[in-house]
């Protein structure tokens, strides 16, 4: 619980870079109404300094590229290098 509440105080901090996925929602479990699956998404961090926040923005940008407005994270790295989820689309 931890670790969610870190990860989403420092995405809050960092803010989106890449306004395709600012309007990407993230989240531990399925979304909730209308939702379409889209498909497994990455995000990717070259460096360790920040790690988690800029795999999550990275995450948010392929989700968006789906068409995606949320994603449900499924896995993370040992370093916060690397995330996975499943993108969705909901109306």
């Amino acid at each position: 619980m931890k670790i969610w509440l870190a990860l989403i105080l420092c995405i809050t901090l960092l803010g989106c870079q890449s306004t395709q996925g600012a309007g990407v929602r993230v989240g531990s479990t399925y979304p909730t109404g209308n939702c379409k699956e889209l498909g497994q998404v990455i995000g990717n961090a070259n460096s360790r300094d920040g790690a988690e926040a800029l795999a999550m923005e990275d995450l948010r940008h392929n989700a968006a590229l789906k068409s995606g407005n949320y994603v449900r994270v499924v896995a993370k790295s040992a370093h916060g290098t690397s995330v996975r989820g499943i993108a969705f689309r909901c109306y």
